[in-house]
């Protein structure tokens, strides 16, 4: 009984040091912010002592966060910290210093830019400025403001998903691909959307989650054998602090399977030998690495297969009949950056081996 109980201890304490271990270090000091901001990505450069201090009991160190200034200052303990924050006016223009004697002191700042005052454990963090990034970094670090100017609401967006429709039913295992874009409602934002998505019975995988205006991410939804005769409903949403948008597509799922990846692999071989060799400047060789899915199971007199490499999305089509109407095509999408293809080449004939040629590209993407 007593090894019994010890064995629940033990595996008790051991969770409790796992999840202590995975939670992330508050930021409580000039150290731990620096480690915070650096582990999110931010590029950091420690510049020395400021010149003049807004408070008065500690002088400020400058930090370039991403190439923008903010400054810290660092008391000995909490309580410290909070007596000197007590002192700042609500819009941050101002402080009032009371001696403890019956006298004070007092300053009032015309800041060029909007001014920002952060604080936790025993460090005051100020930012001066409207950079949506790096008051979204000190806000994750250290909380929200608790003096300075108030910031303007989050800029509304639409996010835009790419085909509303799929061109036909899907089948269990197929890579369906959506193409998600964001349009700022408004001025532009420095933040970017983040895109989630959402499809029961289905495994969803996003490709560049946060985009900005112009850029392309890929939401990809694989339906299960279990969708098999249902229909598949994804819900598509971006979320940028308090503005949020979302769209729902759906598509079938039929029965069926994957039987065209081998020829079309042959004939994809084919076309980027070719293009190795007259078009080096796409950066595709031999040696790229490429993925590929079923697309349009249901249709068969014009076959469609879809490849991915990291920077380029291949849509090969072909025509099931004899020569000389035995033709293969390809278009070529810039992945991340392109809603639709920007190449496009013919072999008019695959059995005679004709060298592929450019035609005229498509105006949008197949699905």
């Amino acid at each position: 009984m007593l090894a019994g109980i010890l064995g629940v201890c033990i595996v008790v304490v051991i969770a409790v040091v796992a999840i202590a271990t995975l939670s992330p270090k508050p930021v409580i000091d000039y150290s731990t912010l620096l480690r915070y901001l650096r582990d999110s990505g931010a590029s950091i450069v420690e510049e020395g002592e400021v010149n003049w201090s807004f408070f008065y009991d500690v002088e400020g160190r400058r930090v370039a966060v991403n190439e923008t200034s903010i400054v810290v200052y660092e008391y000995e303990n909490s309580e410290a910290m909070e007596a000197e924050a007590s002192c700042v006016s609500p819009d941050g223009f101002g402080i009032t210093k009371d001696w403890g004697d019956g006298t004070g002191s007092g300053k009032q700042v015309s800041w060029i830019y909007p001014p920002h005052f952060y604080k936790s454990g025993r460090i005051i963090v100020f930012y001066g400025g409207d950079n949506d990034s790096i008051i979204s970094l000190l806000e994750n670090a250290l909380g929200k403001q608790f003096a300075g100017m108030s910031l303007p609401p989050t800029p509304e967006f639409s996010i835009n998903v790419i085909p509303e429709q799929l061109s036909g039913d899907s089948i269990a295992g197929q890579h369906c691909v959506f193409l998600v874009t964001v349009t700022d409602e408004g001025q532009e934002c420095q933040l970017p959307v983040r895109i989630s998505a959402t499809a029961p019975g289905a495994e969803v995988v996003i490709y560049q989650e946060d985009i900005f205006e112009g850029e392309v991410a890929e939401v990809v939804v694989i339906p299960a054998q279990a969708s098999i005769g249902k229909t598949v409903k994804v819900t598509i949403a971006g979320n940028r602090d308090s503005a949020t948008d979302e769209k729902v597509v759906s598509f079938e799922v039929a029965e069926g399977e994957d039987d065209r990846q081998e020829y079309a692999g042959e004939l994809l071989d084919r076309f980027v030998s070719w293009l190795a060799a007259n078009h080096p400047e796409l950066g595709i060789t031999e040696d790229t690495a490429w993925n590929g899915t079923m697309v349009s199971p249901v249709w068969l007199v014009v076959s469609h297969y879809l490849f991915f490499s990291e920077e380029w999305e291949a849509h090969i089509s072909w025509h099931i009949m004899v020569p000389p109407y035995d033709w293969a095509k390809i278009d070529l999408r810039h992945r991340f950056d392109e809603l639709a293809p920007s190449y496009a080449f013919e072999i008019s004939s695959v059995n005679a081996a004709s060298e592929p040629v450019p035609i005229e590209v498509p105006e949008a993407v197949w699905r």
